[in-house]
């Protein structure tokens, strides 16, 4: 009887295993649920980093408030389409307003949307789409920028790009204090295109050089020298310093591939706030306002802060052992450079100066504890007594108040230079020395604290053997 048992357990365990198999691997997977896509409104959207899963299918436009910005502004036809339709736009500009569509809408500032910056109506019409929108929101830094980059946007009142205090301060010293009112307003009026927000260095071109988007919208943490600095301070810093001038461009820029930025960084670009206490808090209660001028205050920046050997008398030149602190290092390695003879703001807003290539040295007209120099570089500044008068004032009655020779630091350093070729180019001769025939008549009076009476003496045949023995 439990012979015959036997047989039926083994079929029952058989079949029990059999079923306990898994199944066999199917050859199509089942099909997908799709959710449908629906269209969020601005306010609910929350961005997210694309997928990085590739899509054989047709693509889906992403669910969003910038769908319709991007849909136009990185089509270069649909911008063409909307110009010809506005009849506003030259086709030839139309490259100002293209945005990368690949690259920007990945990016951090992509990834906020464009309404979050520019405002504007989710809506596909662009008459509606523009509705409320703000073209330049850097022109708003505390609150835009400022959202995500509050230490400088905090300080950028004070800068100079900003304010303008350079041109305030120097038209207000040839103004009466009754008539700096209207100084100001009347560089608003002339002058406001100059002013650069934080977009006119990041991510266009400043409005002054005719704006639009340099990269397709891409931020640039490092501000692109020829589109942004050199695009405002061309005529002489940018020319001088790139060598469009008629000579070589500065050693920094053609030997050292140096730029702009690489001496003139923080403060100096996003300004600096009015008490050091707001950075550096300390019992000293010691306050530094922001800077009138580009030449108010401690000195940057500065040459020996590089060349340190030549501040401590250790590179075994003699003529920096010998001058020392009485020339400026422009006064020997700076070269040709622009000087502006004249500017009249014209009745239809366009500056007319007239510009004349050359150097001189004058003697210092701000000689202070951080510029002890006795001697340095001057140029002519592009100012004349009626540089407002169009606009329906005699605003400068102080005019000849202050030099129109003024301290200069030019832009194209070279380490040999006309001055350096012997020491007679300047001792005992006025070749490169701002003379009193070298001066308008009518300016030789507010002048006089930087003309050179006399160049420096010329050197004896004893002092000359002396140096030869030295070098």
């Amino acid at each position: 009887m439990k012979r015959n048992l036997i047989p039926a357990l083994i079929l029952v365990l058989i079949l029990l295993s059999a079923c306990a198999q898994p199944s066999p691997p199917t050859t199509e997977a089942p099909p997908a649920t799709t959710a449908p896509v629906t269209r969020v409104e601005p306010e609910a959207v929350t961005q997210q980093p694309a997928s990085t899963q590739a899509v054989e299918t047709s693509p889906v436009e992403p669910a969003g408030e910038g769908d319709a910005c991007l849909a136009c502004h990185s089509s270069p036809e649909l911008l063409a389409a909307s110009a010809d339709a506005a009849g506003s736009t030259q086709a030839g500009e139309l490259d100002k307003y293209l945005v990368d569509g690949e690259q920007f809408p990945q990016s951090v500032h992509g990834l906020n949307g464009c309404m979050s910056c520019h405002g504007g109506q989710a809506a596909e019409d662009k008459a509606t789409a523009h509705l409320g929108m703000t073209a330049d929101p850097g022109s708003s830094a505390q609150a835009l920028c400022g959202e995500c980059h509050p230490n400088v946007t905090a300080v950028h009142a004070g800068s100079l790009h900003m304010n303008l205090s350079g041109i305030r301060y120097a038209l207000k010293q040839r103004s009466l204090l009754a008539d700096h009112p209207a100084v100001d307003e009347a560089v608003d009026a002339v002058f406001g295109d100059y002013q650069a927000a934080c977009g006119d260095c990041h991510v266009s071109y400043p409005e002054a050089a005719g704006g639009g988007l340099i990269a397709g919208h891409m931020f640039q943490r490092r501000p692109d020298m020829e589109a942004t600095c050199t695009a405002c301070h061309n005529t002489l810093a940018g020319a001088e310093f790139l060598g469009e001038n008629g000579h070589s461009g500065d050693v920094h820029y053609t030997q050292g591939g140096m730029e702009c930025v690489d001496c003139h960084e923080g403060s100096e670009m996003h300004g600096q706030p009015a008490e050091c206490q707001t950075c550096h808090p300390g019992p000293e209660g010691q306050q530094l306002p922001p800077p009138n001028h580009r030449y108010d205050g401690v000195q940057s920046p500065r040459c020996e802060t590089c060349h340190i050997s030549v501040a401590t008398g250790n590179d075994d030149i003699l003529m920096h052992e010998m001058h020392g602190s009485k020339l400026s290092c422009q006064v020997c390695h700076a070269t040709v450079y622009q000087n502006c003879e004249s500017c009249h703001i014209e009745v239809d807003g366009e500056v007319d100066f007239e510009a004349s290539p050359g150097f001189l040295i004058g003697r210092n007209p701000m000689q202070t504890y951080d510029r002890p120099y006795e001697y340095v570089p001057v140029r002519h500044v592009p100012v004349e007594p009626g540089t407002f008068d169009s606009l329906g004032a005699n605003l400068l009655k102080n005019f000849a108040r202050v030099e129109t020779w003024k301290y200069a630091t030019p832009h194209n350093i070279q380490r040999n230079t006309p001055q350096t070729t012997t020491c007679t180019a300047c001792h005992g001769s006025d070749q490169f020395f701002l003379t009193v025939d070298k001066v308008d008549p009518a300016e030789v009076e507010a002048n006089r604290n930087v003309i050179v009476d006399q160049p420096p003496a010329e050197i004896t045949s004893s002092e000359q053997f002396r140096l030869k023995i030295h070098i």
